[in-house]
């Protein structure tokens, strides 16, 4: 068998998509041993990092799971057990060494799986060469990848990764069965993985996109709508910029400025909202009973269930230290620490094509409308969530982003050039360069802040104006170079596609290449 798989290989590598793709998977693995080699690794807990519990797991996992883990530990263990079940086949010590290196191998397949997920999703959106490349600095060249997988390698957050890449996938490709898989190891994986998943079952891909263009709120209806969550939020915040208590260290919003750090936090919510509301099907009752009349909704409430029970089963403490409220709460708090550090957070955590979604947001938004309003709810969720500045929490959000940027930048005269530049900047963001070293000192002082300075509850005020004052000029750069030269001259690049619309499933057979 193995032997047919190589005969048909070169001939599956005679397409170009998939020879980029093989390209891109074998980039990720060469980056996973490096990850293996890198001497520069997290020195707290015997390298297992700040999450003690997910490397205990994997060394004694159902012992460990019955001494008091609650059901948020309990929703994240998946990796535990999978790491655990490669130790024990591979007939090792369970010694923290090799819980790190399993962590990595894992952690290497898994983003391998999200760049060969990165290929099908262009597939799907017709995305060419250009986007391609450039969705790939986004989704793997930035801090993320680069530099906190490899230095705090025992976490769930690339198994989420992979999962949330693959999940966008199943719903463009209107897989069902794989998305009820996923979401449930979704559920054992990453907090949000489950509220995704259910967005995406419950309201499954649209077969009519041009629906939604067609078909647009009216503009006071709009903000009205956007209006409701965003002065709750503004409430919410005004209640904390006296002088919050400090929770796990995360800081407390500087007074003095806070109701500036509350009115850019706002304007961020209510804008972007306003833009997601433009499709009038989420104001239709006769748009969300087609839904509600399935029998597929009544059979995905209980799949839910079921997840929500075995939860509840597995959990051997009492307590969530992450209900939705309590994660609701922690986004409003870090996205007033600091004026907009929840923005700054974003750019030097995810590269510089954040700015670019930022200034693309309502193409961005038209394209992802005609998918269906299942994608056009987990965004709006996702913009809310992404109030908070803890950037790691977006892992299941950004590939979407960036693929809807590509999509639209690919249809106008984005250049090779530009992202090259594109890359170098990702590089220097993401940090790569630097030697953190050891932490575990004060989190806002040298030298722990080099590890810091990147998370933004934890960013002291000084690297916040340093870092904040380079993406100011960053910003400045890429509106001069990169966005205004987009609406200068329209050069669609596919024959036959008006600018910026998403280009619908191919018809069964048709040859993508």
């Amino acid at each position: 068998m193995a032997f047919s798989v190589f005969q048909r290989m070169p001939k599956y590598l005679n397409s170009e998509q998939h020879r980029r793709g093989f390209i891109l998977v074998g980039a990720v693995l060469l980056w996973g041993l490096w990850m293996l080699v890198n001497p520069d690794r997290i020195n707290i807990n015997s390298g297992f990092g700040f999450d003690l519990l997910y490397g205990e797991l994997a060394q004694d996992f159902f012992n460990r799971l019955q001494d008091n883990v609650n059901r948020f530990w309990a929703a994240r263990s998946f990796p535990s057990l999978v790491v655990f079940c490669l130790l024990k086949l591979s007939f090792v010590d369970l010694t923290p060494e090799n819980v790190i290196t399993a962590f990595i191998l894992v952690n290497t397949f898994s983003l391998a799986v999200a760049a060969w997920m990165w290929l099908k999703i262009c597939e799907i959106l017709r995305i060419q060469a250009m986007g391609f490349w450039l969705g790939a600095i986004g989704v793997f060249v930035n801090f993320f990848v680069l530099k906190e997988l490899t230095y705090i390698s025992v976490r769930t957050d690339a198994i989420a990764y992979a999962i949330g890449i693959g999940m966008f996938y199943c719903y463009l490709a209107r897989k069902s069965l794989p998305l009820y898989g996923l979401t449930f190891i979704g559920s054992f994986t990453w907090p949000s993985a489950v509220y995704m998943g259910t967005l995406f079952l419950l309201f499954p891909r649209s077969d009519h996109p041009q629906l939604a263009l067609q078909s647009t709120t009216r503009w006071p209806w709009r903000y009205a709508l956007a209006a409701v969550p965003s002065i709750g939020a503004f409430i919410y915040m005004h209640a904390l910029i006296p002088g919050e208590n400090d929770y796990l260290n995360r800081g407390k919003p500087i007074e003095s400025v806070g109701y500036l750090s509350a009115a850019i936090a706002v304007t961020y919510l209510l804008l972007s909202l306003a833009e997601l509301l433009k499709d009038q099907r989420l104001i239709q009752w006769s748009a969300w009973r087609q839904y509600f009349s399935a029998k597929s909704f009544y059979g995905t409430i209980l799949f839910l269930g079921v997840i929500e029970y075995l939860t509840i089963q597995i959990a051997t403490a009492p307590g969530n230290d992450m209900t939705f409220g309590h994660n609701l709460y922690l986004r409003i708090l870090t996205s007033i620490l600091q004026p907009g550090v929840f923005w700054i957070a974003h750019v030097l955590y995810w590269g510089p094509l954040i700015i670019l979604i930022t200034f693309l947001w309502q193409p961005i938004c038209k394209s992802a409308r005609s998918y269906g309003m299942g994608l056009t709810l987990w965004l709006m969720l996702s913009i809310t969530l992404a109030l908070g500045s803890e950037s790691r929490h977006l892992v299941n959000i950004i590939p979407i982003l960036v693929a809807f940027l590509v999509q639209y930048i690919e249809t106008k005269n984005w250049t090779i050039q530009k992202s090259w530049q594109a890359l170098v900047v990702s590089l220097f963001l993401s940090k790569v360069w630097l030697k953190i070293g050891d932490v575990g000192g004060e989190l806002r002082e040298f030298p722990t802040q080099f590890y810091y300075m990147t998370l933004g509850p934890w960013i002291s005020h000084e690297m916040y104006i340093a870092q904040g004052s380079i993406i100011v000029l960053l910003t400045c750069g890429i509106y001069h170079h990169w966005y205004k030269p987009l609406h200068i001259q329209s050069q669609t690049l596919r024959e036959g596609k008006p600018d910026g619309q998403p280009t619908p499933l191919p018809a069964q057979g048709e040859n993508l290449t």
